[in-house]
């Protein structure tokens, strides 16, 4: 059963909107809408689900309704943002990357992309371990991640998360990289 406390002013239930309201306390359900201001979480948290509970689900933070000109590999992609804005799948090449979202839906248009959290694709078969061992990186391929450093000419040795299961990995991806000369 929800529960729901007010102190001081005044909740619209309509919207979910809370005016001048000092103390908020929503149990059950969810919530949705903009927020009117900066978001505080004081001295919590925001919780991620650490292995989403469905195949091609992801927890974290993401682009909503960003412009994808490009994505034939579908959900879990590598996305670059493209000189226009918009985000096209990645390939290690220097031209098509750096690798900075996931692609959170299939094809392309307005979709919502994963900029940084818990991505699982059931196809995945990640290696988890220590160090290197379950680093995940953009592939020389168009469209792919893997758990091999690059080596080709020219491709980016960008580190864009890490293995949690077989599954799932954390999606964090570097700005800072190296690429092969030759």
């Amino acid at each position: 059963m929800a529960q729901t406390k007010i102190r001081n002013e005044q909740l619209v239930v309509g919207d979910m909107s809370v005016q001048s309201a000092s103390a908020v306390n929503i149990t059950g359900g969810t919530f949705s809408g903009a927020l009117g201001g900066n978001l505080n979480t004081n001295d919590f948290n925001l919780q991620l689900t650490i292995e989403p509970s469905s195949d091609e689900t992801s927890s974290g933070l993401i682009w909503k309704d960003a412009t994808v000109d490009t994505n034939d590999q579908g959900i879990g992609a590598p996305l670059y943002m493209a000189a226009d804005g918009h985000f096209d799948t990645a390939s290690g090449s220097v031209t098509t990357a750096p690798c900075v979202a996931l692609a959170l839906a299939s094809g392309s248009g307005t979709k919502d992309v994963l900029m940084m959290g818990i991505m699982r694709v059931d196809s995945w078969n990640w290696t988890t371990g220590a160090g290197a061992l379950s680093l995940i990186y953009i592939s020389g391929s168009v469209g792919t991640l893997t758990q091999t450093i690059p080596t080709l000419v020219d491709q980016m040795i960008q580190p864009v998360g890490w293995a949690i299961t077989d599954d799932c990995m954390w999606f964090n991806p570097s700005l800072m990289f190296a690429t092969h000369t030759g």
